[in-house]
């Protein structure tokens, strides 16, 4: 008869990770932790590929909002991937779609500092040579409205970091209709904190380049 294949087990995966759901996400790491175990054990001839991973990390990202429990399944799905390779263990390893993932799992379950390290990760890796790895201006953007979101003290410092990093990729990237939602997010995490003057100068600067 016919034997099912890693794209059987990845759509099978992805039938449980896409339900939104915290049992159905968790079934879905389930299946995904027993192939991989199998095949680790040569009981399986194939391994899981990059598809299988990114769809359970995405299904827990999902989840992730206010939910940190769920941003932490995500990232340790991660982490398990990138030993496995690092060991030799399994050919596919985190690329920049999972990073980005589990930073933006991170991002919506209020946890800035651990999308910040994750963030901090990616950049380090490009550097290293992994042009891959290079984060998106949009990357930059879930950060910054992640921290103007937060009730950090420190929030509006990072989110002045980001935004230099970000606006000579915006050019680059052909993304600068970003600026505008980046200088309404400025405007609001300003005038939140009670930062009138700043607000003012977000304000001046949105009309002088004509968003609204």
């Amino acid at each position: 008869g016919l034997k099912p294949n890693m794209q059987s087990f990845t759509i099978y995966i992805d039938s449980f990770a896409q339900r939104n759901d915290w049992d159905s996400v968790q079934e879905g790491d389930y299946i995904l932790t027993r192939l991989v175990d199998m095949y680790l054990a040569n009981e399986l001839d194939f391994e899981p590929d990059v598809i299988a991973w990114t769809s359970v990390i995405r299904g827990w990202m999902r989840l992730s909002k206010k939910r940190r429990a769920a941003a932490e399944k995500a990232e340790n799905v991660m982490e398990r991937m990138i030993v496995l390779h690092d060991d030799g263990k399994i050919s596919t390893t985190a690329d920049s779609i999972v990073y980005c993932s589990v930073l933006n799992a991170h991002c919506y379950a209020g946890s800035m500092d651990d999308a910040a390290r994750i963030l901090s990760t990616m950049e380090y890796l490009w550097k290293q040579g992994d042009e891959d790895m290079k984060p998106s201006a949009r990357t930059y953007k879930i950060l910054i409205e992640g921290w103007v979101k937060s009730d950090s003290d420190t929030a509006m410092t990072q989110v002045e970091e980001l935004v230099a990093k970000m606006k000579p990729l915006c050019e680059e990237q052909n993304e600068e209709g970003l600026l505008g939602d980046i200088y309404k997010s400025l405007l609001f995490g300003y005038a939140k904190r009670g930062f009138p003057s700043n607000a003012e100068d977000m304000l001046r600067i949105m009309v002088e380049k004509g968003y609204k």
